[in-house]
């Protein structure tokens, strides 16, 4: 956290250096909080203020081995649309091959990056959670339906046409168990906002 604060000052003055710096930082993070931090503090400044130039350099963060570099990637991507709403769509694009990523740190951050999105334009984060409403890999179903239970209450019912893919996607025979109720619960709250 104190290299945070001194990273602070001098992301915009040598933006390159700050940007392999902090990815190198995420390889020794022991938590998601330092993850987030980095993330927030000494990256998202750099992203924020010349996105054009500096989204391309955070698609390799995406694809990176290590669990904490990528969940910072997806959360600076997640949190970008809130200041600039012209980049929903594409943030959404970025963040969704990892829909299947396997780490639960990541899934938390890629359903916090749809969600926040949302805050940007409401509309693409609604196409991308029809596109992959029911998804073909299971292990996309925790992050659709946390996306939906964790919505901020405002945005739901511009949410309520998913119900029926929700609905579809819950009639499934092959769902069971936690996935089960992970895709219940969405559709509870689907259908409370649908009343």
């Amino acid at each position: 956290m104190v290299t945070v604060h001194i990273l602070g000052p001098m992301e915009l003055a040598d933006p390159e250096k700050i940007i392999l710096l902090v990815m190198e930082l995420c390889r020794t993070c022991l938590t998601w909080e330092d993850a987030d931090q980095l993330a927030m503090n000494a990256l998202e400044p750099i992203v924020r203020r010349k996105p054009a130039q500096w989204l391309s350099a955070l698609e390799p963060w995406l694809a990176d081995a290590n669990k904490w570099v990528r969940r910072a990637g997806v959360t600076v991507i997640g949190r970008l649309p809130m200041k600039h709403h012209d980049y929903t769509a594409r943030c959404l694009a970025l963040t969704e091959p990892l829909l299947l990523d396997e780490e639960q740190d990541v899934k938390r951050a890629v359903s916090f990056a749809i969600r926040i999105a949302a805050r940007g334009d409401i509309a693409p984060v609604r196409d991308c959670l029809a596109r992959h409403v029911p998804p073909e890999n299971p292990a996309a179903t925790w992050v659709l339906c946390d996306a939906i239970r964790s919505m901020a209450k405002q945005f739901l019912p511009q949410f309520a046409p998913l119900l029926p893919r929700y609905e579809q996607w819950l009639s499934d025979p092959a769902l069971s168990g936690q996935n089960r109720r992970s895709v219940e619960s969405a559709v509870k709250i689907l259908q409370e906002v649908s009343k």
